[in-house]
């Protein structure tokens, strides 16, 4: 509530604390620009300025602006085994890759086997492979077999070598994956630069290797809950990103329950959130507990960063929350 040449800078208080800032500029007592600063997500509006003032409804703000930038914000949206293809999930198929590229995603999730001679293929898991393939043999397949094989007889499916040059030509393409543990396959394998892969880690000594190779993760957070000072070893281990089940909104829901627990302790997942770490969620979709995008975008947002997404309009109305039907 001052007037300064040198506006004070966000302080460690201030992250913590959610605050808004308003700051505006004037030159010869005219206002020049005006805006709003979120001291914990930095995220930025600027104001609009008609007869030298500035006119701000923060209840509009709160719901338009932060669920708009949420909702066309590509590094939040993870294509789920490639994304949803024709109604079909869990495909990982080059022609999954180019239609949710052309739909916007840039971050594509693969689920990355290793065949029966090693090498480095993408397939949910082997069972599902096989009654999406056809194939009659042994599991795991060799390379040779995997790729005889269309997936639903139709969709060309995607070992190492594809994977390899769509990510080349897609430059501004990230590869997201799981299920591989081998960091000395992938790197033999996957020649895509490394800034542009992250991998999901389930245990402490995999995130440890992968990252001392120069790796970006994401860590599982099941197995955070299980090591000693998850936030520290996190943090000296330079890691931002936490895979989640949506389950965990159950701990994070703004009621009256969870606020009372939070006076006797604070859940390992408001401690991970109020670190700045970043949650991706999982398991949208499924026939049990089933929550959707959608759901994730309108109402939990505050606890999610992103998620693993089957399918997403990135140019969507934000009328959309209040229209959505189950």
């Amino acid at each position: 509530p001052k007037e300064t040449k040198s506006p004070r800078k966000i302080r460690k208080e201030d992250e913590e604390f959610n605050y808004y800032f308003l700051t505006i500029f004037k030159s010869n007592n005219k206002i020049i620009s005006g805006k709003i600063i979120n001291t914990y997500d930095k995220s930025i509006i600027q104001l609009p300025i008609k007869n030298n003032l500035i006119s701000f409804n923060i209840d509009e703000y709160k719901k338009n602006f932060k669920l708009k930038n949420y909702i066309s914000d590509k590094n939040r949206f993870i294509a789920h085994a490639g994304g949803d293809l024709m109604g079909y999930k869990y495909l990982n198929v080059l022609e999954a890759l180019d239609e949710n590229y052309s739909k916007g995603f840039r971050l594509f999730e693969l689920d990355l086997l290793l065949t029966s001679d090693n090498y480095i293929v993408a397939a949910h898991d082997w069972k599902n492979w096989r009654k999406l393939s056809g194939y009659k043999g042994n599991l795991p397949p060799s390379l040779l077999s995997f790729n005889k094989y269309k997936i639903l007889d139709k969709f060309t499916p995607l070992d190492y070598k594809k994977i390899n040059d769509w990510f080349k030509k897609k430059n501004d393409a990230i590869l997201v994956t799981d299920k591989i543990k081998n960091v000395d396959f992938v790197k033999k394998q996957i020649s895509i630069d490394q800034s542009k892969i992250l991998i999901e880690t389930f245990n402490k000594e995999n995130l440890v290797e992968f990252r001392k190779n120069g790796y970006n993760v994401i860590a599982n957070i099941d197995f955070l809950k299980e090591i000693e000072n998850p936030i520290d070893f996190l943090i000296n281990n330079n890691v931002q990103y936490i895979s989640v089940s949506h389950k965990i909104k159950n701990n994070l829901n703004y009621n009256f329950l969870n606020y009372l627990k939070a006076f006797f302790k604070t859940s390992f997942e408001k401690k991970l959130i109020d670190n700045g770490f970043k949650l991706y969620v999982y398991n949208l979709n499924e026939k049990k507990d089933k929550i959707t995008e959608n759901d994730i975008a309108c109402d939990y947002r505050y606890i999610f960063y992103g998620m693993y997404a089957d399918k997403w309009n990135f140019n969507k109305s934000i009328d959309f929350c209040e229209n959505r039907s189950n």
